[in-house]
């Protein structure tokens, strides 16, 4: 095994080399034989601030008696949390969902982008004289940005 595999470079971060003394005069080629499993159970998912294995963006695997997850990363240890299942209990006319593919959370803010007057409605255009002046006020409304 001492030279027969680089345990950090097979599969993802999966494995790591063994310490020199547990190398001596151990037999074979794969990395099974020849390196030590870093272990899931010894990851925190990246959005999990408080360790008890839900994120916002990722939920950690649970090791069963039969399997016991591998890796050091969100992807081999996490399974992920996508914007698209998450709804908001913010108003629609507000709030609208990022439309990013994929996109990873179960936030408002990491989920919905705010709907502001001055990129949502031409008061001027539905025969309203004056239009919003206030950039940061929220709506998609006539009667929310038009007065």
């Amino acid at each position: 095994c001492m030279h027969s595999i680089d345990c950090e470079r097979v599969d993802g971060s999966k494995w790591r080399t063994k310490k020199p003394l547990e190398l001596q005069n151990l037999q074979g080629s794969t990395a099974k034989q020849c390196c030590d499993a870093n272990l899931c159970e010894a990851y925190t998912c990246s959005t999990d601030v408080d360790g008890d294995g839900d994120g916002t963006k990722w939920y950690k695997k649970v090791d069963t008696n039969a399997h016991k997850y591998q890796g050091q990363s969100d992807e081999e240890c996490c399974f992920p949390k996508y914007c698209s299942l998450y709804t908001t209990k913010l108003p629609s006319s507000k709030w609208k969902r990022n439309s990013t593919v994929g996109l990873l959370g179960s936030t408002d803010g990491e989920c919905y982008v705010e709907r502001r007057c001055v990129d949502e409605v031409n008061c001027h255009a539905l025969g309203i004289a004056v239009n919003v002046t206030d950039e940061d006020r929220l709506g998609s409304t006539k009667d929310e940005c038009c007065w």
